[in-house]
């Protein structure tokens, strides 16, 4: 029987993550795959709790990110 569970990486994250990531670096799946982090280092990157961000975290992420918004073609 082949085990099908994905394997979770660790990873060595750079400090304030959030803050000295550009968005490139973040939708670098070779770089930062948060799809196979361990749950803490996701966390740990993102700068984020279970609980969430305060308000003064969502506009500061607004400023640098931008809305999450996709784009439409028409």
């Amino acid at each position: 029987m082949v085990d099908e569970q994905p394997k979770s990486t660790y990873v060595i994250l750079p400090e304030n993550s959030i803050k000295n990531l550009t968005v490139a670096e973040l939708y670098d799946k070779e770089k930062y795959d948060l799809s196979t982090m361990v749950e803490v280092d996701v966390f740990t990157m993102l700068d984020a709790t279970r609980e969430g961000l305060t308000d003064e975290e969502v506009n500061e992420r607004l400023l640098k990110f931008g809305h999450n918004r996709l784009e439409h073609k028409e």
